[in-house]
C-alpha cells in the first residue's frame, strides 16, 4: 500500500513531464538545469545527487534502495551495479523514478511502505537515503517490540541484507553548524528544531552522530565507516573521511567549505561565516560532530567482502576525500589520498600533518565530451571564442603544499575589518603571482603568461616561511598572454563568495573600486570594460551555464552594485546601529500610518459631502419629474 508523501501534487507532476521528455537519462546529465531555481525540481533531477556514492564502488553488486524517490541516486546506482532493485512509498513518484530508468533493463521495483516490502532474495548493499527520518510517520513497530519506529526501521532494512552485507545510511545531522547558524530545519522549516531535539508529536526527526551511531551499533553493525558530504547529502560537492578529519583538520575544514551552506527554497539567516565557524570546530577536532549530513556505510563484519569491494578506493588506494565540480563543461573529480610515505595517524600537537597526494580527471570518459587531445601525456580539450584560446587539461597526481590558504587570511581580514592588512596582503600575493607569470621579453612587459589564468588566490597557500606561496590546481592557461589588469580583476571576481561579509566601515563601496584601488597601488592601467568582457568569455567557455551576454550583465552588476550589508551583526556598535535603524523606520512607518489614516478621514468627509449634493440633486430631479408630469396631464 502506498504512502501519503509528496512534494506538491503540481511539482511532481511537472518532474514527471520533465523525464518523459527527456532523452538523455544517465546520472551525468543535467535534466532541466534551467529549471533549477524551483528546489524540487533540482533535488529530483541534479546531476550533484549522485556524487553521494560516485566514491563508491558497486560493480558487481545486487543492491536495494529503500525510499527511492523519483530516482535521481537510482539512475546512478543502475548505472553501476549489477541488478537494483526499489521500493518507493507513492505512485507518482514511482512513475517518474520508472521514467527516469526506463531504458535500463537491470532493475525492478514496487510501490509501497517500505516495512512492507517483502523480497524472494538478499541484497549486498541495501539503501536508505533520506528516508530513516520519516520513521515516525510511516512506521509501526510491532506493539510487542518496545522499539523506536527509528531502530525497527534499521531492523527491517538490514533483514534484507545477505551474510556480510552493508547498509549505506544518508540523513541531516540535526547538529549541523548551518542550523546553528539561523538555516532553518530542513523538514519543519523553523530554525533551531533540530537543536532544541524537535517536538514529541510525530514528525520528521534526525539525530546527532552519537545517536545515529548508537541506533547501528544497536542493530548488530560493529563496523561503520563514516563519511560526511558537504554542504549536505542532497547536493553534495564533496564527500570527506573520517581519517581526513583526523589527521588533516585544515584541509577537512577547506574542503566542507567549497560550496555555501543552502537554505533550500528560501533565504538563509546568517550569523557567522561559515568557514570561520569551520575552521574553530576542526580544530578542536569537532567537525564530524558538526558536519551538516552523515554517510554512514555500516556492516557487522570488518572483513566483509562486500564492504572490501565498495570502499576499494579507500581501503586500498588510501583514498580520504573526494570533491565534485558537476557544472563546468567537463566536469570533473579530485581525489584527495595519503601519500604512500605517510603515516594515517593523527598528527601529534605541533607536528605537520600526513602528506596529501592529489589527483585531478575529468569526470565522465571524455571522448564522450567532444573532441579531446593528448599532450604530454595528459588528456587536454580546447575552447575556441572571440578572443580567448582556452586549454584545459588533466594534471598530474602532485603533493598538497601544507599552508595557510590565502582565501582563508582574506576573509579573517575582511571579517575584522583589517583593511590596511586585507590591502596588503592582497597586494603581496598579486605582485607575487605576477612576478611568477610574467614575460621576460620587454615586448610583453605589462603581460603575463597564459598559465596566470588560473594563478589566483583561491588556487594558493602562503608558506609556514611566511613570505612565499604554493600554488596548485592550475588546470586552465590561455594560448595567449594575460593582461596585469584583467588578472587583478579576476582575483576580485573571485571575492564574490564573501560579498555578505563587507561591514559598512569598507574603505571600497563596490568591487570595481576595490579593482580600481588595487590597480592604483600596483601601477597598473585599469581597464574595467575589457576586462568585463575578457571574463564574460572565460565564464562563457568554462561553464555550463549561462551566455556571453548574460555573464557580462552579471559582471557588470556584481561589480558596480554597492557591497552588500552584512546578513548578520557583526559588532556591537554595528548592532546598535541597525537596531537604530529599525526604529527610526518603525517610527516612520507609524508617521505614515497616521498621515494614511488623516487622508483616509479626509477622503470620508468628502465623501460625505458629495452624497448629500447627490441626495439634494436627486429630490430636486424628482421634484420637476413629478411637475413634468402633472404639466403633461393638463395638456392632454
Amino acid at each position: 500500500m502506498s504512502i501519503r508523501y509528496n512534494d506538491g501534487v503540481e511539482v511532481e507532476t511537472k518532474i514527471l513531464h520533465l523525464l518523459q521528455q527527456q532523452q538523455n537519462l544517465s546520472s551525468q546529465s543535467s535534466i532541466c538545469s534551467e529549471q533549477y531555481q524551483d528546489w524540487p525540481v533540482r533535488y529530483h533531477l541534479c546531476t550533484e545527487r549522485a556524487n553521494l556514492l560516485r566514491h563508491l564502488n558497486f560493480t558487481g553488486l545486487d543492491v536495494l534502495e529503500l525510499g527511492a524517490g523519483m530516482g535521481a541516486v537510482s539512475r546512478h546506482l543502475a548505472e553501476n551495479c549489477q541488478f537494483l532493485t526499489v521500493v518507493e512509498g507513492t505512485e507518482r513518484r514511482y512513475a517518474a523514478l520508472s521514467a527516469r530508468l526506463r531504458d535500463l533493463k537491470n532493475w525492478t521495483g514496487q510501490v509501497g511502505n517500505v516495512q512492507d516490502a517483502h523480497f524472494d532474495q538478499k541484497f549486498d548493499v541495501v539503501c536508505v537515503i533520506g528516508v530513516l527520518e520519516y520513521s515516525e510517520m510511516f512506521i509501526n513497530p510491532p506493539s510487542d517490540s518496545n522499539e523506536t519506529p527509528f531502530s525497527w526501521f534499521i531492523k527491517k532494512a538490514s533483514s534484507h541484507l545477505k551474510e556480510n552485507g552493508v547498509l549505506i545510511l544518508a540523513i541531516e545531522n540535526k547538529l549541523g553548524i548551518k542550523y546553528w547558524s539561523g538555516a532553518a530545519e530542513d523538514h519543519s522549516g523553523q530554525i533551531f528544531d533540530g537543536i532544541c531535539d524537535y517536538p514529541l508529536s510525530p514528525s520528521p526527526k534526525t539525530f546527532s552522530r552519537k545517536e545515529l551511531r548508537s541506533i547501528l551499533v544497536r542493530e548488530g553493525f560493529s563496523q561503520i565507516d563514516e563519511h560526511y558530504p558537504f554542504p549536505d547529502y542532497k547536493i553534495p560537492s564533496t564527500i570527506i573521511s573520517e581519517k581526513l578529519m583526523q589527521c588533516h583538520p585544515d584541509l577537512a575544514c577547506d574542503l566542507a567549505n567549497t560550496k555555501s551552506f543552502e537554505n533550500y527554497g528560501s533565504p538563509r539567516l546568517t550569523q557567522y561565516p561559515d568557514l570561520l565557524a569551520l575552521r574553530s570546530v576542526s580544530k578542536a577536532g569537532l567537525l564530524s560532530e558538526f558536519s551538516n549530513s552523515f554517510l554512514f556505510i555500516a556492516t557487522q563484519d570488518s572483513d566483509s567482502p562486500i564492504r572490501n569491494q565498495l570502499l576499494k578506493g579507500e581501503l586500498k588506494n588510501q583514498e580520504v576525500a573526494w570533491h565534485y565540480s558537476n557544472s563546468r563543461q567537463i566536469p570533473t573529480q579530485t581525489v584527495f589520498l595519503f601519500n604512500s610515505q605517510s603515516g594515517l595517524e593523527a598528527p601529534l600537537q605541533n607536528q605537520a600533518p600526513p602528506q596529501i597526494d592529489v589527483v585531478k580527471k575529468a569526470l565522465y570518459p571524455l571522448h564522450s565530451l567532444h573532441s579531446v587531445g593528448v599532450e604530454n601525456g595528459f588528456q587536454k580539450k580546447l575552447y575556441q571564442g572571440k578572443n580567448l584560446k582556452l586549454k584545459w587539461q588533466t594534471l598530474p597526481m602532485t603533493s598538497l603544499a601544507n599552508g595557510q590558504k590565502v582565501e582563508n587570511l582574506l576573509l579573517s581580514r575582511i571579517y575584522f575589518e583589517e583593511w590596511t592588512l586585507f590591502i596588503d596582503e592582497f597586494k603581496q600575493f598579486l605582485t607575487w603571482s605576477m612576478n611568477l607569470w610574467s614575460w621576460t621579453e620587454t615586448s610583453r612587459s605589462g603581460e603575463l603568461k597564459g598559465e596566470a589564468i588560473d594563478a589566483t588566490f583561491v588556487n594558493a597557500s602562503k608558506t609556514n616561511s611566511g613570505d612565499n606561496y604554493a600554488l596548485f590546481d592550475l588546470e586552465w592557461s590561455l594560448d595567449s598572454s594575460v593582461s596585469k589588469s584583467w588578472f587583478i580583476f579576476r582575483n576580485v571576481f573571485l571575492l564574490l563568495r564573501m560579498l555578505n561579509l563587507f561591514p559598512h566601515s569598507k574603505p571600497f563601496p563596490t568591487l570595481k573600486a576595490l579593482y580600481e584601488k588595487l590597480c592604483q597601488e600596483l601601477e597598473i592601467q585599469p581597464e574595467f570594460e575589457k576586462n568585463i568582457t575578457l571574463e564574460a568569455e572565460f565564464l562563457s567557455l568554462a561553464t555550463c551555464a549561462g551566455t556571453l551576454e548574460d555573464h557580462q550583465r552579471d559582471l557588470l552588476s556584481l561589480f558596480s552594485h554597492p557591497l552588500a550589508i552584512p546578513d548578520f551583526p557583526r559588532l556591537p556598535q554595528e548592532e546598535n546601529g541597525l537596531k537604530a535603524n529599525y526604529l527610526a523606520l518603525k517610527a516612520r512607518n507609524q508617521d505614515l500610518e497616521i498621515r494614511v489614516g488623516h487622508s483616509e478621514l479626509l477622503l470620508r468627509s468628502r465623501h460625505h459631502r458629495l452624497a448629500e449634493r447627490i441626495n439634494q440633486f436627486l429630490l430636486k430631479f424628482q421634484l420637476i419629474h413629478r411637475l413634468l408630469k402633472y404639466c403633461l396631464r393638463k395638456v392632454s
